[in-house]
């Protein structure tokens, strides 16, 4: 019998996946406009200069998709690795937007929430602990 996913879990999964389409779409963009950038033989043009960036960013924003797909299908299928990655990343975001608004920068406050809330629901939870058996 396969086991349930609890609600939580499948939320921050699915946010994730979410995240992972936008990460793929701007990567594409990035690409796409790095191979319509005209090249310019005489001159040099502020695109120029720009080009090797969008180029990397591109790929970088593809791989980042690409890795989230992965977490994605990790989480919903009880990897523990997951579990572990998702609630590390989630406490570094916790603590950079708690240093953030101890410098004065209010605008993180809800993702200092929300991070409070993944973190806490994945701590916390006896089901999400059941689940990836920690």
């Amino acid at each position: 019998m396969a086991r349930k996913i609890p609600l939580g879990i499948n939320i921050i999964s699915i946010i994730i996946l979410i995240s992972g389409i936008v990460s793929l779409l701007a990567g594409v963009v990035m690409l796409g406009l790095y191979f319509a950038t005209p090249v310019i033989p005489d001159g040099l043009s502020f695109m120029t200069y720009l080009s090797p960036v969008i180029l990397i960013l591109g790929i970088i924003l593809m791989i980042f998709a690409i890795f989230r797909f992965i977490v994605f299908s990790a989480l919903r299928k009880g990897r523990k690795w997951a579990y572990v990655l998702v609630l590390v990343i989630e406490i570094l975001s916790l603590l950079v937007a708690l240093i953030n608004i101890i410098m004065g920068n209010y605008a993180v406050t809800l993702s200092l929430l929300i991070s409070a809330i993944i973190v806490s629901y994945l701590i916390f939870s006896k089901k999400v602990r059941r689940y990836y058996n920690v």
